[in-house]
């Protein structure tokens, strides 16, 4: 989303960083914000050996938010192109 209103995105996998710099660009709904939950695999979980036990239900609810989150930018990409 970063990308689409041009501007090059920071290289880092900290999800609260990349959230600030889209919210220079857009007004970015509260739920959208539950993204946060994942911050820990997006840093810690791309090193070997780093792991996390995952119940069912929280798998459940991350799925959810990354799903609610790729829909939300879908929305939003749509939208700005068609106010072009």
């Amino acid at each position: 989303m970063i990308l689409f209103f041009g501007e090059e995105p920071p290289k880092v996998h900290d999800l609260s960083v990349l959230l600030s710099e889209l919210e220079n660009h857009i007004n970015v709904p509260v739920y959208i914000t539950d993204v946060l939950l994942l911050n820990d695999f997006a840093v810690k979980s791309r090193y070997p050996g780093v792991y996390f036990e995952v119940s069912e239900d929280d798998y459940s609810n991350y799925e959810r938010i990354v799903k609610e989150c790729i829909e939300w930018v879908n929305t939003m990409i749509i939208f700005f192109e068609y106010q072009k």
